[in-house]
């Protein structure tokens, strides 16, 4: 301490400067460890997967202790700093700073697209209430945004349903201005479709277990490039109705000591169960993308990972892909995809290589007739 200055007084008692110092390399550990614990195959250590969620609430913990600690000694604040700095890769995951991004709007011209990446639900409204016609809301909403492609996700038909509240006049509409169509091919099985404005074939349906799934599509872009879309839905988390309650509950501080060592128990096994699927999952994808000559530099990878941004599978599916994330490029801030149950997270992801360049990409939070809010990225496409 240079001469002149003062040790501040919570610092000169043994006890709380004990407290304090303890408390800030106590965060700052554990920030650094869930941040670099995303690096790790869950199927060798289950608990990574579920530290890595915890991250961003370290994050913010971290970075506020830091700043109160400024005040009481710059050895402290160094140590809160370093945590930030060694995961400063993973905050830019969750929370991009493309400044000049944030807002952009671009034209539409001739060599650029939008994509609408969203997980429908089975197109049976959140809240359970259909247009005052009777008609489909989440189908009209589609059909209102009117994006180039439409990649989703746990969709069950598209045609005329009554059940589904699937109007003929719906169908005709979505017929005409999505002439090329891909799935769902067997809802059971593969319950995922895209619509698109332009040609495509399908290359490739794939089930990885109850809850993962992929469909692989080729689509021929205005100028002839040609361009390969993975429309992905990982494995679920798996919870059920009565363990979202239990959540919910812990939130209100409304559970006794045995209900919580209950559901702390059950959700860490779905929890690493599903993060073990996920990451077989991802071996299967990125194995397609490296091996399979059908699948083309133009690509997109895109739909529900159930994971969140900084998760292994995610990095997995990347390296050595030449995949890179499309919000990580244009986006701004922190963004959340899934917020029923108060489960909020960025699980709705998508990912791009090759001549495609992300322009912009909307979140539509407005939009609540599914758990999942739908994505739009504006991407352009020229040739090298």
């Amino acid at each position: 301490m240079k001469k002149g200055q003062t040790t501040p007084l919570l610092l000169r008692n043994k006890i709380s400067a004990a407290i304090i110092v303890g408390t800030v390399v106590a965060i700052a550990l554990m920030t650094t460890t869930a941040g670099i614990f995303s690096h790790i195959d869950p199927r060798r250590l289950p608990v990574a997967g579920c530290l890595n969620l915890a991250y961003p609430l370290l994050l913010i913990v971290d970075i506020i202790i830091t700043i109160l600690v400024a005040f009481l000694s710059r050895k402290l604040m160094c140590i809160g700093l370093l945590a930030v700095v060694l995961t400063s890769s993973s905050a830019l995951d969750y929370s991009p700073l493309n400044f000049f991004s944030k807002g952009y709007q671009p034209n539409k011209t001739d060599s650029t697209f939008t994509m609408m990446s969203f997980n429908v639900a089975t197109f049976w409204p959140y809240d359970e209430v259909f247009l005052e016609n009777g008609e489909n809301p989440l189908l009209e909403y589609i059909l209102e945004q009117d994006p180039d492609i439409a990649v989703l996700q746990e969709i069950e038909r598209l045609d005329e349903s009554k059940i589904w509240h699937i109007s003929k006049s719906q169908s005709e509409r979505l017929r005409k201005q999505y002439p090329y169509t891909d799935g769902p091919h067997d809802p059971k099985k593969c319950p995922l479709a895209v619509l698109s404005k332009f040609p495509l074939k399908n290359i490739e349906n794939k089930m990885y277990s109850r809850y993962g799934e992929a469909q692989i599509v080729e689509v021929v872009l205005p100028e002839g490039q040609e361009m390969t879309i993975v429309n992905v839905h990982l494995q679920s988390l798996g919870l059920t109705k009565d363990d979202k309650e239990l959540y919910t509950d812990v939130l209100k501080a409304n559970l006794d000591q045995y209900e919580l060592a209950s559901l702390k128990g059950n959700i860490y096994n779905k929890l690493a169960f599903a993060f073990e699927q996920r990451a077989i999952q991802a071996d299967s994808i990125r194995h397609i993308i490296l091996n399979d000559n059908r699948i083309k530099e133009n690509l997109i990878v895109t739909g529900d990972f159930n994971d969140t941004q900084n998760c292994w599978a995610l990095r997995h599916i990347c390296d050595g892909t030449n995949l890179k994330s499309a919000y990580r490029s244009v986006g701004f801030g922190p963004l959340i995809t899934y917020y029923a149950n108060h489960f909020y997270f960025r699980i709705d992801h998508t990912l791009f290589r090759g001549d495609l360049k992300p322009l912009a990409y909307r979140c539509d939070q407005s939009f609540k007739k599914s758990d999942h809010y739908p994505t739009f990225t504006t991407f352009s496409f020229t040739d090298k």
